[in-house]
């Protein structure tokens, strides 16, 4: 008795010890202690892990360059789900009435009256505010003891009358614009491979970028020839309608001024409320870190995010929205995108990590990718504002889509798009840092 009771303790402790070295079933670490006082808002948390990066079940005759790599990589908070029409929307009009109060400020100071206080230093003009009417016109007024007077201040913030539509002037968006810096990493790191030891001035590596931010609307009718997708122009991003739906007709450069936008605030939240001004760093997931993310935390075997070789669940739904069969949009439950918290989220509990949209990641597209980089949190990025190598341009995008068949809703699937693209397929979710410590449980 003794003797099976010995063979028994052994085969459990070389089970546990085999699940703690491929981590794919018995963590041997604990990093949620600190998580949970720190979740950034609509976010998950990613726990570092070990995962085979790229092709690993696909035909290699169709795609020979994109080899598989073990790859490590630490711990990050991501988007539960993609970006939303509602949430872009925000950024938008934060521009909007930034720009709003510029206006104001500038026709004061340019009067002989005592300049008054309109609100802070960016944002909306204090004792102004805006309305949008059915039609989808955007109003700004001010609020007197007579009433609301419209702001003939604001004038340039709209259209021409000559381009109004039905008698209705709309919001000028090609004004609507996001300037921003940032410290170039990429481009110190490729001097440093070329040229070691000298270094670059300071002043060279901090870029600055100025993105408009407003989507184009048009690309329902630019992707699709002969299809009658005009609502989808008028009405996709504006109608409240679409509020929960992912944002599309974004380009990697406007996603990316939308990351630094929302750092922005969060940072002004966090130093308002802790009087703290620092804040986990926010932007577009890495290549590997959507990858990663995809597979929910197995190393390898899955086709596909929801688990397993197969798109349908035990009742035999259909567990992502796609391109199913020959063009059977509709036996998925939506014949294009879906609300962004739609189906069933995968073992991380990142909705449409598959599906509904393709996905902006920060990374520059390299066909030998896993060839040339590291295996510990590895990216191949570079400084988009250099325009002399073309093939800089190109961001890869993962996750497949709702026009996609489902070879593209693989993990180790990838294709590309120029970062001033924008498509009614493809949106975008951020991640935001973890500096958390891990601890140990052994």
């Amino acid at each position: 008795m003794s003797r099976y009771f010995s063979v028994l303790c052994l085969a459990i402790f070389t089970i546990g010890l085999y699940s703690c070295q491929t981590g794919s079933t018995v963590p041997c670490a604990d990093g949620t202690s600190a998580l949970k006082r720190d979740l950034p808002n609509g976010m998950v948390f990613i726990p570092s892990g070990t995962f085979i990066m790229g092709e690993t079940d696909g035909d290699k005759l169709i795609n020979p360059m994109n080899q598989s790599k073990g790859v490590s990589v630490s711990a990050f908070y991501m988007d539960e789900t993609e970006v939303t029409n509602a949430q872009y929307r925000q950024f938008v009009y934060w521009v909007r009435d930034s720009l709003a109060r510029k206006l104001l400020a500038a026709n004061e100071t340019a009067s002989s009256t005592p300049r008054r206080r309109t609100g802070p230093a960016s944002g909306p003009a204090r004792g102004f505010g805006s309305r949008t009417s059915t039609s989808g016109r955007v109003i700004f007024f001010k609020r007197t003891r007579s009433g609301i007077e419209i702001v003939e201040q604001l004038e340039p913030l709209f259209k021409p009358a000559e381009q109004s539509l039905f008698g209705v002037r709309e919001l000028n968006d090609t004004i609507l614009k996001y300037t921003y810096t940032w410290f170039d990493f990429p481009t110190y790191y490729e001097n440093e491979l070329n040229n070691p030891g000298q270094r670059i001035p300071l002043e060279d590596l901090i870029k600055k970028d100025e993105v408009g931010v407003y989507p184009d609307t048009l690309v329902w009718i630019r992707d699709f020839k002969f299809a009658m997708n005009e609502p989808f122009v008028w009405q996709y991003f504006s109608n409240p309608a679409f509020n929960n739906y992912p944002v599309v007709g974004v380009t990697w450069r406007q996603a990316r001024a939308y990351a630094h936008w929302r750092e922005y605030k969060s940072q002004a939240a966090s130093s308002k409320r802790n009087k703290d001004p620092y804040r986990n760093q926010i932007s577009l997931p890495t290549e590997a870190q959507f990858e990663y993310a995809m597979r929910g935390g197995k190393v390898t075997g899955t086709d596909f995010p929801m688990g397993g070789p197969y798109f349908r669940n035990k009742t035999g739904c259909y567990t992502a929205n796609f391109k199913p069969g020959d063009g059977d949009y509709a036996s998925d439950g939506s014949v294009f995108t879906a609300p962004a918290r739609s189906y069933f989220p995968n073992d991380f509990g990142l909705y449409n990590i598959a599906g509904n949209v393709a996905e902006w990641t920060s990374s520059t597209y390299q066909q030998s990718f896993t060839t040339i980089v590291g295996d510990v949190n590895p990216e191949y990025g570079f400084d988009p504002t250099d325009r002399n190598n073309p093939a800089k341009q190109n961001k890869v995008v993962k996750g497949g889509s709702w026009k996609d068949v489902a070879y593209f809703l693989q993990p180790g699937t990838r294709t590309y798009e120029h970062l001033d693209s924008a498509r009614s397929f493809i949106g975008f979710r951020l991640v935001s840092t973890y500096t958390g410590a891990t601890t140990t449980n052994r």
